[in-house]
C-alpha cells in the first residue's frame, strides 16, 4: 500500500485527504508548534500512543516539526513555562480530594 512516503510504519488511513483538508480548513495553515505554514499534519495524541484520526486529534504542522516529534507526547503535553509552587501545591491538594483556598 502507498504511504505517502512516510515511514513504513504509518499508512493513511480511509480518507485521509478529506480529514487532512478539514484540518486546514479548521485550523488554517499555520503550525500548530512553531507557527510556520503548514503543509502537513500532525496527531496532537499520537496513534501510536493511543490517539485517533478523530479531527480533534489533527492539527497543520509544519514538515520541520512534524518530522522531529516522533510518536512522543511529552513535548505536546508538558506547560509551556515551569508550574508555580502554588499550582504544584493545588495539584498536590486535588491529587488527595481537597480544594486550594484562595485568600
Amino acid at each position: 500500500m502507498h504511504n505517502g512516503g512516510m515511514s513504513s510504519t504509518w499508512q493513511w488511513p480511509p480518507g485521509w485527504r478529506r480529514l487532512r483538508a478539514a484540518a486546514f480548513a479548521r485550523w488554517g495553515r499555520a503550525c500548530w508548534r512553531c507557527g510556520a505554514y503548514a503543509t502537513t499534519v500532525d496527531h496532537v495524541i499520537p496513534v501510536v500512543l493511543g490517539g485517533s484520526h478523530d479531527p480533534s486529534n489533527l492539527r497543520a504542522c509544519c514538515p520541520r516539526c512534524n518530522s522531529s516529534a516522533g510518536a512522543s507526547v511529552g513535548n505536546r503535553l508538558r506547560p509551556h513555562r515551569p508550574l508555580t509552587a502554588r499550582q504544584r501545591q493545588a495539584i498536590a491538594l486535588k491529587a488527595r480530594g481537597l480544594t486550594l483556598l484562595v485568600t
